[in-house]
């Protein structure tokens, strides 16, 4: 799709611009963000999620502190050109709900530190590489595990 890809500027740009943009707004809710960076199919399933907790009266408050080991797991073509990535990364993230109408703290706890792992799947649009603020990349998975507290 591109012949001047390159893997390092590619590794530099998931690390200081797309990650800590799509992984803070998925963590704080943040679903026009969303909207512009997942997949139709990764943002139904996020939206699903999120509609739970706003049906509840719930609001995520949560931040990223951290991204650390951004790495490409793996990287291939697929048919028409098309390029699939699967990123990995660790973050710190504090994940808090707050009550939508009062604000107050309903679930989380805003000084426990979660290391959390996550798996990514990233493709590039080809419709879409002028996009100013994308280039045409997209997230198209997007799994996370390893909660444990620090």
């Amino acid at each position: 799709m591109d012949p001047s890809f390159q893997m390092e500027p590619f590794l530099r740009e998931m690390r200081e611009y797309i990650l800590p943009e799509v992984l803070d707004a998925y963590v704080k809710g943040d679903t026009e963000t969303l909207k512009l960076w997942l997949s139709a199919a990764q943002y139904s399933v996020y939206d699903a999620l999120s509609k739970q907790y706003t049906t509840a009266g719930l609001k995520s408050d949560g931040r990223i502190l951290d991204i650390r080991h951004v790495e490409v797991l793996s990287a291939r073509m697929l048919d028409n050109d098309i390029p699939v990535f699967i990123i990995t990364c660790r973050t710190q993230e504090v994940h808090v709900y707050r009550n939508a109408k009062t604000n107050q703290l309903a679930a989380g706890m805003e000084d426990k530190v979660q290391l959390v792992t996550y798996a990514i799947g990233v493709t590039r649009v080809a419709e879409d590489v002028n996009n100013s603020e994308t280039r045409g990349w997209r997230l198209i998975e997007l799994q996370k595990s390893g909660r444990d507290y620090i």
